[in-house]
């Protein structure tokens, strides 16, 4: 038996893919359902649930390496195109008949999909962990599958769901400290609906409420009905090597900060039907029934948010953005945000987001050594404007901007209030598209002279590896965009 690479069957009772069969240096690999956005129809909540005609099943496995994997997929189609992204892994697959191959060299988030992007494998493979005693855990979730519920932490406890673990819950910290969510395992919340209307502080797989010193690893979260991860005035949080994915219900964010400082996102693999990785700042302007025997929420806004940093994640954007600032801007100052080593393998509408929807100050953020990608299987974004409206794509494919910035007042917005956005810096920002696709737009806007986009450098910009010196469109009032 090969002994580089290590995985735990699907327990049974979890539902299995037929999709595709996968081998891993020979041996038949776990492979799990997931359901995913079939196509990027939208309609804004409050209303029904998403209908599951809008969905489709995809498939994931995943696993630990210590060595080069060979990685055979068997389709149940006849092969044209295989693509396994990010493109910047270099990964070239061979195929004949139903059969793919291609090799795995080191640990990473990858997506293969076989003649287009629909249907496609997710594949997650990591580095050996280190296994933990048991008995250092508050809650220890071994393999097979677990009905959890509700999983309220207080301070110094924590959570581990092992590899081969499926737990059917979602996990909550609110004025706590010290916390801990690892393992492999997967978190689902497939069993779980949205409240109508939301319960904030509640809703979605992970909500963190005025937290501080927490450390979010390694698990796998699966179906949120709201953002997935939410955090609300939370200081000094790790995010690690996490992979989101089978999100398709409406307003399925990845990771949603809000009002919280002091955040590391490193190493995570999110695809989402939403935003992807959103920073926001919010003043709830009311309490939402079934708090009523709950103490107040405070206000979010007292925090600005500052000294984020997010770097080598791997993200798909079903719908929305995917690393985003806004739209809700309810704080004095955005500050300190920094976006390394990143690659974006689908956008819907725009890469690289800033929204200014309320009064913040944004200013020092820095974008760098981002690749996004863009594929001639994209079709573009529509919103459904009635229960019987069908999707129908526009005609041809979608090339949505790379790069935006634009400020407003509109149905998010709260103060009423303009801010103002300087001293951004776009940096070896690669894009890639297919043969025959136009370049992705830049874009600025900005409200009058005294509500403005200023100070933007763009440098060192690529397409398709070549020197690219995008020209913006830049409204009245934004100054200073520079690009070399």
């Amino acid at each position: 038996m090969d002994r580089t690479v290590f995985f735990e069957p699907v327990p049974e009772g979890e539902r299995v893919s037929d999709l595709y069969e996968v081998k891993l240096n020979g041996q038949t690999a776990p492979l799990y359902e997931v359901r995913v956005s079939a196509v990027p129809f939208n309609r804004p909540w409050p209303g029904r649930e998403r209908p599951v005609e809008q969905s489709e099943l995809a498939a994931m496995t995943y696993f630990e390496m210590t060595a080069p994997t060979a990685v055979t997929v068997r389709a149940k189609q006849q092969i044209k195109d295989v693509t396994v992204r990010p493109l910047s892994k270099g990964i070239k697959a061979e195929f004949c008949g139903e059969v793919a191959s291609f090799t795995i060299n080191e640990p990473g988030q990858y997506s293969v999909e076989i003649n287009g992007r629909h249907n496609n494998l997710h594949v997650f493979a990591d580095a050996p962990e280190d296994k933990p005693d048991k008995a250092c855990f508050t809650y220890y979730f071994g393999p097979g599958v677990h009905e959890a519920g509700n999983i309220v932490l207080k301070s110094g406890e924590s959570v581990y769901i092992s590899e081969g673990a499926v737990v059917h819950g979602a996990i909550q910290a609110y004025e706590a400290e010290n916390v801990r969510i690892c393992g492999r395992g997967i978190l689902d919340y497939s069993k779980m609906s949205r409240h109508d209307p939301l319960h904030w502080e509640e809703d979605g797989i992970i909500n963190l409420a005025r937290c501080e010193n927490v450390t979010v690893e390694g698990i796998i979260l699966r179906d949120a009905s709201w953002w997935t991860i939410t955090s609300f005035n939370c200081e000094n949080l790790t995010f690690r090597g996490l992979k989101a994915v089978g999100m398709w219900r409406y307003n399925s964010d990845g990771f949603d900060f809000v009002n919280c400082r002091n955040i590391r996102v490193d190493g995570c693999f999110l695809r989402n039907f939403d935003d992807v990785i959103v920073f926001k700042g919010l003043r709830l302007q009311q309490m939402p029934d079934g708090y009523k025997n709950r103490k107040p929420i405070p206000p979010y806004e007292h925090i600005s948010p500052q000294n984020y940093i997010v770097e080598n994640c791997v993200l798909w954007c079903d719908w929305g953005g995917a690393l985003e600032i806004g739209a809700e801007t309810v704080a004095d100052e955005y500050f300190n945000i920094v976006y390394r080593n990143c690659d974006i393998i689908r956008v819907a509408d725009g890469a690289l987001r800033i929204q200014s929807g309320d009064r913040a100050v944004i200013h020092n953020v820095l974008y760098e050594d981002i690749r996004v990608e863009y594929s001639k299987y994209d079709t573009a974004s529509v919103f459904q404007q009635c229960d019987e409206m069908k999707y129908e794509p526009p005609g041809g494919y979608s090339v949505t901007p790379v790069i935006t910035g634009w400020m407003y007042n509109n149905l998010w917005t709260r103060d009423g209030i303009y801010g103002n956005i300087y001293d951004i810096t776009y940096r070896n920002i690669a894009v890639f598209t297919d043969e025959g696709m136009p370049a992705p737009k830049v874009v600025f806007k900005s409200v009058d002279d005294d509500h403005k986009i200023d100070d933007i450098t763009i440098e060192g910009m690529t397409l398709n590896g070549k020197p690219f010196y995008p020209e913006p469109e830049v409204s009245e009032f934004s100054k200073n965009v520079k690009v070399r």
